[in-house]
């Protein structure tokens, strides 16, 4: 992350604090807003990509949640991911992939 050339905190205004009992209205807004998120995220990440940058989604937080909010101050919004864009020192080899038709197989 230090050496990273942008790092991209994605805040959820709309959140509610996750010690908050949620009802079952607010819970699917709460699944919602986190889907449209994610697609923007991935949005963002593929047109990176395709300028010829590196990127990463750091999704696991949580375990600095406290540290990171407290960075940001952020009082009640919701820290839901990190993005890091920037040129990368080495291009890791392409996994292999199953053929379309194989998957569940």
């Amino acid at each position: 992350m230090q050496e990273a050339t942008v790092l991209i905190f994605v805040i959820n205004t709309l959140s509610k604090e996750y010690r908050k009992f949620l009802s079952f209205e607010e819970h699917i807004a709460e699944i919602c807003d986190i889907q449209a998120i994610c697609a923007s995220i991935e949005n963002m990440l593929l047109t990176a990509n395709n300028l010829g940058l590196g990127s990463l989604w750091i999704g696991d937080i949580f375990f600095v949640y406290p540290e990171l909010k407290h960075w940001l101050n952020k009082k009640g919004e919701i820290i839901a991911y990190i993005a890091l864009l920037g040129y990368a020192d080495e291009k890791p080899v392409v996994r292999p992939r199953k053929d379309f038709d194989k998957i569940g197989q």
